[in-house]
């Protein structure tokens, strides 16, 4: 008694019993409810329950976001340019942060990666830098445990993508050590200069040290770039 209440409210993480709402009484409940539940395929099918349910509901009130009744499916789901409302969001961040723990085999890796870059995408918009982490470092980690590298040959916009807001928003971080790891694997598989470019400004931001004051590190780097470009710049006046 007292550990799931009536909502009353539109946008609070509920249940639904025929038309009434039903909300845990706080989060840390909601966690312990989840947390009973002992590892394995019953506890991935619950949590599938509710992440079907909660994609359904935000479905029906965004009907522009695509068609993803089934977390298991895979759907074109537009990662920017989309109107989110703050009372809903949560839904989302729910949803995919559910579908991350829950074993691939039960779901499509595709569908799982595209929703951690967009929920991560949603994520820098509101400047939550460290928690969009914690959506596109996994979502490139399901592509790579179900592709290997063939994540980049098979799924490469969407490799590419993943990787390009990680290590930006590990350099923001002040992971270093990661950004430098990320960058040099997308220096490894992108396939044009263009798709480097983000890469190669955070190399160089990299190369300018923890404080932003190693400008003299950061040079011939940075004319070895510009001359991939066809610029040439002296290195003295």
């Amino acid at each position: 008694e007292g550990l799931v209440l009536q909502d009353t409210s539109n946008g609070s993480s509920s249940l639904s019993s025929s038309t009434k709402q039903y909300k845990f009484a706080h989060d840390r409940i909601r966690e312990a409810a989840c947390n009973s539940i002992a590892e394995g395929e019953e506890r991935d099918q619950f949590l599938l329950g509710i992440v079907n349910v909660l994609m359904e509901r935000y479905q029906h009130d965004h009907p522009e976001f695509g068609s993803s009744d089934k977390a298991k499916q895979s759907s074109n789901i537009p990662v920017s340019g989309t109107e989110m409302t703050e009372n809903t969001d949560w839904m989302l961040f729910t949803a995919v942060s559910h579908l991350n723990t829950i074993a691939p085999r039960f779901t499509d890796a595709e569908h799982v990666a595209t929703m951690n870059l967009h929920v991560g995408k949603l994520a820098v918009a509101k400047g939550a830098f460290s928690d969009a982490i914690h959506f596109f470092r996994p979502g490139v980690k399901r592509l790579q445990e179900t592709f290997a590298s063939f994540c980049w040959k098979n799924h490469y916009d969407l490799t590419l993508e993943l990787y390009n807001y990680l290590l930006e928003c590990e350099h923001t971080m002040g992971q270093l050590h990661e950004a430098e790891l990320s960058v040099q694997t997308v220096f490894r598989h992108a396939t044009s200069l263009q798709d480097k470019l983000r890469a190669q400004r955070i190399y160089l931001l990299l190369k300018c040290g923890a404080d932003n004051r190693g400008y003299k590190e950061a040079v011939d780097p940075g004319l070895e770039i510009l001359q991939m470009y066809e610029i040439e710049i002296p290195s003295e006046p």
